[in-house]
C-alpha cells in the first residue's frame, strides 16, 4: 500500500472530499420498503462536535441535504482513549444490508498490482 501512496502522491490527500468521475448503484432486493430510522442519541457532550462535523462535511460537498424517504441513523464512535481524540461518525445501514445483494470486493493488492 504505502508503494502505492508513493507512486501516486497526487491522488491523495488529508482532506476528504468527493469525486464525479464515478457513479455507484445498490441494488436492492425485492421488498424493500424505505424507513425513516429512529435517530439514535447523541450524548449531550457529543452534540456539538457531532454538529461540527457535519456543517464541515456539508461545506466540503461529501454529504448533502436529502428529502429522500429512507434514513438511517449516525452512530459516535469515540477515538482514542477514553474518547479523548474526539468522535468518528458512523451510519448504521443494517436495514438496507438486509435487502443489499451480496458481492465480494476484490483484493485491494491484485488490483494495485494490474
Amino acid at each position: 500500500m504505502l508503494a502505492v501512496l508513493d507512486k501516486y502522491p497526487e491522488c491523495f490527500s488529508d482532506t476528504p472530499g468527493h469525486t464525479e468521475e464515478a457513479e455507484h448503484n445498490i441494488p436492492l432486493m425485492p421488498g424493500f420498503v424505505p424507513k425513516l430510522m429512529h435517530a439514535y442519541k447523541i450524548p449531550e457532550k457529543l452534540k456539538v462536535e457531532v454538529e461540527e462535523q457535519i456543517q464541515n462535511m456539508l461545506k466540503q460537498g461529501i454529504i448533502e441535504p436529502s428529502q429522500s424517504p429512507m434514513a438511517s441513523p449516525i452512530v459516535c464512535i469515540l477515538k482514542g482513549k477514553d474518547g479523548r481524540d474526539g468522535v468518528r461518525l458512523a451510519v448504521d445501514y443494517r436495514y438496507v444490508n438486509r435487502y443489499a445483494d451480496a458481492y465480494p470486493i476484490s483484493d485491494v493488492v491484485n488490483c494495485c498490482n494490474s
